[in-house]
């Protein structure tokens, strides 16, 4: 009986130790890719995924961390470049506060940052989601991972994507505040020691080379065409646009083909006063400059002496100021067509000899 008794025991606690370790081995290995995620984001704060990697931490996410996703081009793509290069600091942001790693308050989930570039082993990656431009922004959740298991395809939505265009300002400051939106954080922008050094270095020479020329430069900027040169560059920059158009890589214009295939112009100005092209605000501000200009010169002419010459060159000052005041003024409305500005009274207006006020006094 005693014999039957220690059998019956280490039956029961053979089974006992079966089930305990068949419950706890899924656990397992989801813990395992969290702990392979943790490994690979110490080495580089994004992870490049191939197909196989995608598979196994974003389309088997078993809910326990988040994915940033860049889907990119790589190669000749600058606006990619510079897309992954500001990320790259929101992502190290993130790991510098401990964002993946184990989150044990409020019950978030560590958030890992990774990109997927477009190529033929990749491309998969990109139909499921019917991807067809390049850099997008997501975030990767098991919501996703269910939806592949049950449709073969993962539809990211409004509140969990970001298709980026030209247009878009991808600085690290604003690219943290869409990926805060995203998870529900409010972490500032902590940018690298790489990028603070470069900015410090750079301030620390023109500093130096301020110092060294501020002899030459006391007497240079007290001549007041120097103040205009300045002044005429710093405005063309601002209104023309120059630093938006070389961060965000703008085309000059809209290209297109003929019917030959030969490349044409296809848009000077885009038909909205949120966006522009690089060219047309480079058009613009010399409009605007050109005719500032022309009225700067009108109020010089007081110290010529009266007669013919002075009368020709006052006419042709207002007819050219004028047609650039026009011409800014019909670029404006096809930027902004809600305003009415103008120089002539609208069609409905009576109209009558000009010894009648008409209302068109300017």
């Amino acid at each position: 009986m005693a014999k039957r008794g220690y059998m019956r025991i280490i039956a029961l606690t053979i089974a006992f130790t079966a089930i305990f370790f068949s419950l706890i081995k899924p656990v397992q290995a989801k813990g395992k890719r969290l702990k392979e995620l943790q490994a690979m984001q110490e080495s580089s704060y994004i992870m490049n995924f191939n197909w196989r990697e995608f598979k196994r931490y974003v389309l088997q996410n078993s809910g326990e961390y988040q994915i940033i996703l860049d889907y990119t081009i790589g190669e000749n793509c600058d606006h990619c470049e510079v897309f992954e290069s500001e990320l790259s600091e929101v992502a190290y942001t993130y790991h510098s506060a401990g964002m993946h790693l184990d989150q044990d308050l409020d019950s978030k989930l560590p958030i890992f940052f990774a990109k997927i570039e477009f190529n033929q082993n990749n491309r998969e990656a990109f139909l499921i989601s019917e991807f067809n431009s390049a850099p997008i922004l997501a975030i990767a959740t098991k919501k996703e991972a269910d939806q592949y298991k049950e449709e073969k395809k993962v539809i990211y939505d409004g509140k969990t994507s970001w298709v980026m265009s030209a247009q878009d300002v991808t600085e690290a400051g604003v690219l943290i505040e869409h990926v805060n939106r995203m998870t529900g954080n409010k972490l500032p922008i902590r940018y690298t020691m790489l990028r603070t050094a470069k900015g410090t270095i750079l301030i620390l020479i023109a500093l130096g080379i301020l110092f060294f020329l501020k002899d030459k430069l006391a007497s240079l900027i007290q001549n007041r065409i120097v103040w205009f040169i300045g002044s005429a560059v710093v405005y063309l920059q601002c209104v023309g646009g120059v630093a938006f158009s070389l961060i965000h890589s703008m085309p000059t214009f809209r290209y297109g083909q003929d019917e030959s295939g030969n490349l044409i112009v296809e848009e000077f100005f885009q038909r909205n006063g949120r966006g522009q092209y690089a060219g047309e605000g480079y058009i613009c501000s010399f409009l605007m400059f050109v005719t500032a200009s022309l009225l700067v010169v009108y109020t010089r002419l007081n110290k010529m002496e009266d007669g013919m010459k002075k009368e020709i060159i006052c006419l042709l000052l207002a007819i050219l100021g004028f047609i650039g005041f026009t011409v800014v003024n019909e670029i404006f409305l096809l930027k902004s067509p809600m305003f009415s500005s103008g120089f002539y009274p609208p069609n409905h207006y009576m109209r009558g000899p000009y010894s009648v006020d008409q209302g068109t006094n300017i």
